[in-house]
């Protein structure tokens, strides 16, 4: 199972899949591709992720305008970070079996943030992709 998310996380963070026939095809490498592209590795299926940027995250090289996310993260919650638990407290990182695949974007954010910036939730995504 391993071999398949190194494989499926070096095709998405470097090069397009092959062409091919899937029985899966996950469009776009944002947060929901990459989480829709982790489960479905975890599940066996065989998929390809299609994207117009060239690595995970790049929707938010131009969004959100306003340069921050709306959505939070409490660095300060009083559970363990990465997991079940701190995802009620983290709504930008992705879900993973793994816990040290969880609450990367927090790893991103500075200090006196509790909302990401584009480039922030951008390495965070990047980061799921390399790790998963």
């Amino acid at each position: 199972m391993r071999g398949r998310l190194d494989r499926v996380s070096d095709t998405v963070s470097s090069r397009p899949f092959p062409p091919g026939r899937y029985p899966v095809v996950v469009v776009g490498s944002g947060p929901g591709g990459l989480q829709t592209s982790y489960f479905l590795s975890r599940l066996g299926v065989e998929h390809a992720v299609l994207s117009a940027d060239d690595g995970p995250g790049g929707m938010f090289r131009r969004f959100p305008l306003f340069e921050r996310l709306i959505s939070w993260t409490h660095p300060s919650a009083d559970v363990p970070r990465g997991s079940r638990e701190f995802e009620a407290h983290d709504q930008n990182s992705l879900i993973a079996d793994d816990p040290d695949l969880g609450a990367l974007v927090l790893d991103q954010i500075g200090e006196d943030h509790r909302r990401p910036a584009r480039d922030e939730m951008a390495s965070g995504l990047r980061a799921f992709a390399e790790r998963a």
